[in-house]
């Protein structure tokens, strides 16, 4: 009986210890702190502080959105707990994390901004919006509290200020993609208050000198003047598992010492002038899985003692002065191995004949640019997860051989097999198969036929230097958004498919020249196109040119009046200054070929040109134009190619020497035939 009513009240216990907790988290939920009047006040004048403007924006990431536009000290959205990149803490109410990436805010901050203010504040993100060249203001040493700063890609420059060094609670560390400094104190002195810190990403800071924390994790370094050897006191920083010196002005060799990491896990030191050999001690990065050392001056031959890294996943030696010849099949025994890249790096790669019959890793990219190679790797037959595969300027003659065309159907993005000797591309289907082709380099070869057709998906098309016949086929109209179509130098004739007008919001390099079209020409580059080149010159078109409304700026080149075959010619609608060329032909053009150029004057418009050179602004480009949203800010400039029978004339539009720009194209282009291994 006792022991009943012993169990009967445990199990009263239970249940009220049940509706307790109940009512425990339901009162809990209920009575969650707000966010704190004054730290909402701070977030509402660090928007006011800001433009808004998706058209300043120097992101292209599609996801990008103003999530500020949620902020308001109004109605039922004015608790900042609900705002869109606020993050509070459910227990105190306190603003602790902000990630405001990509938000287009533009405008300066400075060191009197409410931002810093927020002192809860453990992680903070502000990459990939304008702040207008600002300095890091000093203040950033009141959030105290942070473990996580990310700034860049943000227009932020000038020194890093010295109270970096205060943040000691900083684990993660972005300032890449900026044109920030440090001079004075040195990196050392900045970093060796910040023991927790593991992930620092210094890519393009300035950096005269340094000295690493023997506590880092990840080191990157790339992107600077450093010059000089490799200290090596880097040897010391026995925890790194990465280490990126790439793209800097390193000489001398690689230290020895580099072999005590051995934690490290990716060693990068590309694009830089090292010379000597590769140490043998390298071997003893057992856990290295990337390799990448392209871009140097390494000499003698590749060490064998490479091929016992057999952690390596990605090895690229490409751009270097090793000598001798290589065995394909020494590679093969790096099982892991997915990436590889021997581009132009001196060496004669052998392969065998048997290693079509040999069982071999999947690989994924394949550089052998440059590697004297006389016939198509029969092992790649075989290979059904390439994406990049260049096999540009070797000795491979005849024909392109029928297996080719299996080839990693499914996921092969970059084809390069220019600058050989192929005659034929043998029985390829009509539409080539790729369904993810994104480039395709067929230059300098002696291919005849007709035009194979690229998939949908392809941008770069590139068949220069060939003797390619017959029309451009009405497929090609079935491409989506071509950036670079490049047919010159064939034996193409006929019309132009009309189609190509569609591809006028795409297209950045539209080269026909040399070859024997006929016709009139699509307005392909008119209504504000992107296109940077365009060459029409010796085929047989109606004379006409047309570049209106787009954004050319400065002076018409005087050039122009040497062309004396144009029955058309359009340049209205632009950003052009100054007087009008006279003479010849550009005496009969009418007034709405130059209207809608506000700095435009002269015959045959109105707008006489009375002290021009003073009054009439400067040829720069207008405000408007100066939107970081698109890739390049016009100039130009007219390129008279050799103007005879039935030509008309070939035109750059140039893009202004803008580091941004510049930094645009790289990505866009990957500069592929100055750095075919940098993948």
């Amino acid at each position: 009986m006792a022991s009943s009513l012993y169990r009967l009240k445990f199990v009263y216990l239970l249940s009220f210890l049940s509706t307790f907790h109940l009512v425990a988290t339901h009162s809990f939920s209920y009575l969650q702190p707000l966010c704190h009047g004054h730290e909402r006040s701070y977030l509402l004048k660090f928007k006011e502080s800001f433009v808004i403007n998706n058209k300043k924006s120097i992101s292209i990431d599609p996801s990008a959105y103003p999530k500020v536009a949620s902020w308001t000290s109004e109605g039922s959205n004015s608790d900042c707990f609900s705002w869109d990149g606020v993050e509070c803490d459910e227990f105190n109410g306190h603003v602790i994390g902000l990630d405001l990436y990509c938000i287009y805010l533009h405008g300066s901050i400075n060191c009197s901004s409410s931002l810093f203010n927020l002192v809860h504040l453990q992680r903070l993100n502000l990459a990939d919006n304008h702040f207008k060249d600002s300095q890091i203001p000093s203040t950033v040493s009141y959030l105290s509290k942070l473990t996580y700063l990310n700034l860049s890609n943000s227009v932020f420059s000038s020194q890093i200020p010295l109270e970096f060094s205060q943040l000691s609670q900083m684990s993660s560390l972005d300032l890449s993609f900026n044109h920030l400094e440090i001079k004075k104190p040195s990196l050392g002195h900045l970093v060796e208050n910040l023991t927790r810190l593991e992930k620092p990403d210094l890519s393009w800071v300035h950096i005269p000198s340094s000295l690493g924390n023997r506590h880092l994790n990840i080191l990157d370094l790339s992107y600077n003047t450093f010059k000089g050897n490799i200290p090596s006191s880097f040897g010391k920083l026995i925890q790194l598992s990465s280490l990126n010196l790439a793209q800097n002005e390193l000489t001398g060799r690689i230290p020895f010492e580099l072999a005590n990491l051995t934690q490290l896990t990716a060693l990068f030191l590309y694009q830089n002038f090292i010379s000597g050999q590769i140490p043998f001690r390298l071997m003893n990065l057992t856990k290295l899985s990337v390799l990448h050392l392209a871009g140097n001056r390494l000499a003698d031959q590749i060490p064998s003692s490479i091929f016992n890294l057999k952690n390596l996943e990605f090895l690229d030696l490409s751009l270097n002065n090793f000598t001798g010849k290589v065995e394909f099949d020494e590679f093969g025994k790096l099982k892991k191995l997915t990436s590889l890249h021997l581009s132009d790096c001196g060496v004669s790669l052998i392969i065998s004949e048997t290693s079509a019959n040999t069982t071999l890793q999947k690989f994924q990219t394949l550089g052998f640019y440059l590697c004297d190679l006389s016939k198509f790797p029969d092992f790649l037959a075989n290979q059904d997860e390439l994406v990049w595969l260049d096999l540009g300027t070797n000795n491979i003659h005849g024909q392109v051989p029928e297996w080719f065309w299996n080839m990693s159907k499914e996921n092969l993005e970059v084809i390069d097999i220019s600058e050989n000797f192929l005659t034929s591309l043998g029985q390829h289907p009509i539409l080539l198969p790729w369904t993810r082709l994104i480039i395709l380099d067929l230059t300098f070869n002696k291919l005849q036929g007709s035009l194979p057709i690229p998939s949908f998906s392809t941008l770069e098309y590139l068949v220069s230097k060939n003797s390619f016949t017959e029309k451009i086929p009405e497929l090609i109209c079935n491409k989506s958004s071509p950036q670079v179509l490049d047919l010159s130098n064939n034996n193409l004739s006929g019309s132009l498919p009309q189609c190509l007008h569609n591809f006028g919001d795409s297209l950045l390099i539209l080269d026909l020249r040399r070859n024997a079209f006929e016709g009139s020409i699509p307005q392909t580059w008119t209504n504000g196109s992107k296109l940077i080149i365009i060459n029409f010159s010796q085929n047989k078109f109606q004379e006409s040119l047309d570049l209106s409304q787009n954004k050319l700026f400065g002076e018409i080149p005087q050039q122009l009046t040497q062309l004396t075959f144009l029955e058309y010619f359009n340049i209205s609608h632009n950003h052009l200054v100054r007087p009008i060329p006279q003479g010849k032909q550009f005496d009969t053009f009418p007034s709405n070929s130059f209207e809608g150029n506000p700095g435009l004057c002269g015959s045959p418009l109105r707008k006489k040109c009375k002290n021009f050179e003073v009054s009439l602004p400067s040829p720069s480009a207008p405000e408007e134009s100066q939107d970081l949203r698109s890739p390049f800010q016009f100039g130009w400039k007219i390129v008279l190619i050799g103007y005879g029978f039935g030509l008309v004339v070939g035109v750059t539009i140039g893009h202004t020497d803008s580091a941004r720009n510049q930094d645009w194209l790289m990505k866009t282009f990957g500069m592929r035939k100055l750095v075919r291994g940098l993948i």
